[in-house]
C-alpha cells in the first residue's frame, strides 16, 4: 500500500547514504527501480502516490510508471506539472517512452516550456524520432539552434547546443547548415554537444576537427564520437 511507498522513499535515502559513504555515486550505483517494482501493480497505491505531499515519493512514482497503461493515463499532466521540478524532469522519460508509442508528441513538446532549464534540456534530448514530423516542435528547436550563429552569453549555450543535437537526428536538412557554428563556437561547451550532432549527420570531417580542439574535454567527445561510426 502507500506506506510500502514511503517505505521505499526511506530505504532510497538509506541506499544514497550508504553509497555516499563509500564514495560512489548515488546516480549510478544505487539501483532506484528495485524498491518501485514490487509496487507497480497496485493502480490505487500509485495513484495517490503520485499526489503525495513528499517529492520524493511522487519522483519515485514517476520513474518507474508505464503510460501504455489506460489506467495510468490521468496522472500525466498530474506530474508533467508537479511543483517539485525532479518528479517532472524523471516524468519525462516515461513521456517519451510513451510518445514513441502513440506519436503524441505534444506532450513532451509541452516540457519546453517548462521553467525549469533541466528540464527542457531533458524534454529535448529525449524527443524521440517519430516526432520528426511534428512542426511546433521542430521550429522551436531550429529557433534555439539558429542562435549558435552568433556570439552567446556564456550562461546561455545549453539549449541552443543540445537542440542542434535533437535537430540533427530529427530534422537533417535543418540542422546540416549549423554544423559549423558549432563547431567553432566561442563557447567550448558548445563544440563537445556538436560532435554527436555530426556523426548523426554523417560529417566525420567535422568530428575529426574537434579532436584537434584546445579543450581537452572536447577532444574526448570527438574521440568517443568517432567510435560509434
Amino acid at each position: 500500500g502507500e506506506q510500502a511507498v514511503r517505505d521505499c522513499v526511506e530505504f532510497g535515502r538509506a541506499g544514497v547514504d550508504w553509497v555516499l559513504a563509500l564514495g560512489g555515486n548515488p546516480d549510478t550505483d544505487f539501483d532506484w527501480s528495485q524498491p518501485q517494482q514490487a509496487q507497480d501493480d497496485d493502480i490505487e497505491t500509485v495513484i495517490r502516490a503520485a499526489a503525495d505531499a513528499d517529492w520524493q515519493v511522487r519522483r519515485l512514482v514517476a520513474l518507474q510508471l508505464d503510460f501504455a497503461r489506460p489506467e495510468l493515463k490521468p496522472i500525466i499532466a498530474m506530474l508533467l506539472n508537479d511543483p517539485a521540478f525532479q518528479v517532472r524532469y524523471e516524468v519525462l522519460a516515461p513521456v517519451a517512452r510513451y510518445v514513441a508509442r502513440t506519436k503524441d508528441c505534444a506532450l513532451l513538446v509541452g516540457a519546453f516550456e517548462d521553467p525549469e532549464p533541466t528540464v527542457v534540456l531533458r524534454a529535448i534530448d529525449l524527443l524521440p524520432e517519430v516526432c520528426a514530423a511534428h512542426e511546433v516542435g521542430i521550429k522551436r528547436l531550429v529557433a534555439w539552434a539558429e542562435e549558435l550563429r552568433t556570439p552567446l552569453d556564456p550562461r546561455a549555450w545549453h539549449r541552443p547546443a543540445h537542440a542542434l543535437e535533437a535537430l540533427a537526428r530529427l530534422r537533417v536538412e535543418a540542422a546540416s547548415p549549423l554544423l559549423k557554428y558549432g563547431a567553432a563556437h566561442q563557447i567550448w561547451q558548445v563544440r563537445p554537444r556538436t560532435a554527436p550532432a555530426a556523426i548523426s549527420l554523417k560529417n566525420e570531417s567535422v568530428v575529426r576537427g574537434l579532436t584537434a580542439d584546445r579543450e581537452p574535454n572536447v577532444r574526448t567527445a570527438a574521440l568517443e564520437s568517432l567510435v560509434t561510426l
